[in-house]
């Protein structure tokens, strides 16, 4: 599973938005949060990348914004969370689509699946 001590929660309360196809194993499923309700970090839009043979959860791309206003990109993957940086541009959901599309790429192409 993931490092993520607040993903159970987020996905009993998410919507799912679209499902795509990242790769011939990895499927993809954006979600968005009904609200807001974590003190310090909220996830307003989330892709969660899964083996689609298994269904295991292999990691997620999030839209992290904080309560001090700041907005940032970045992915859990089992044992760590990876930030790759401000979430400048993004607006809404196609703006974070886009990107993290192209994290999730990076993920996969460069095997950050399990780091320690």
């Amino acid at each position: 599973m993931i490092w993520d001590p607040h993903l159970e929660n987020y996905l009993s309360q998410a919507s799912e938005v679209e499902k795509v196809e990242i790769t011939e194993q990895i499927e993809g499923i954006f979600l968005q949060a009904k609200e807001e309700n974590l003190p310090f970090i909220n996830y307003p839009f989330r892709l969660i990348g899964r083996d689609k043979a298994t269904g295991e959860i292999l990691f997620s791309v999030n839209f992290e914004k904080s309560f001090m206003g700041f907005a940032f990109i970045g992915a859990h993957v089992k044992n760590a969370h990876i930030n790759f940086g401000t979430a400048n541009g993004i607006s809404d959901y196609n703006d974070f689509k886009k990107k993290a599309l192209d994290c999730a790429r990076i993920i996969i192409k460069d095997n950050l699946f399990e780091l320690k």
